[in-house]
């Protein structure tokens, strides 16, 4: 039988919270396979690799999060994701 998934502790909520707020992209990376997806930021990356005019410079911050995918880790920072994205919009 599986273990019970673990929520994150308070401080680390908080601590992914304010990096999540900070930054433009958020990538989730399994440690075990080290196989990595854009959680938060497609559209950011897209427009990046487009390089639409040669004379527009596109800043993004990214966070890079080793998680399990395993467990509910990525629904974890997805939740967060979503929360400080929708009151950065508000």
């Amino acid at each position: 039988m599986g273990s019970r998934p673990k929520a994150l502790s308070p401080i680390l909520f908080r601590e992914l919270e304010n990096a999540v707020s900070e930054t433009d992209v958020v990538l989730v990376v399994d440690r075990q396979t080290d196989h990595q997806k854009v959680l938060y930021g497609r559209s950011t990356l897209e427009l990046i690799s487009t390089g639409l005019h040669p004379d527009v410079t596109v800043k993004a911050k990214a966070l890079r999060l080793p998680v399990d995918f395993d467990s509910d880790d990525v629904e974890q920072v997805g939740a967060v994701c979503l929360d400080q994205k929708r009151h950065a919009e508000e």
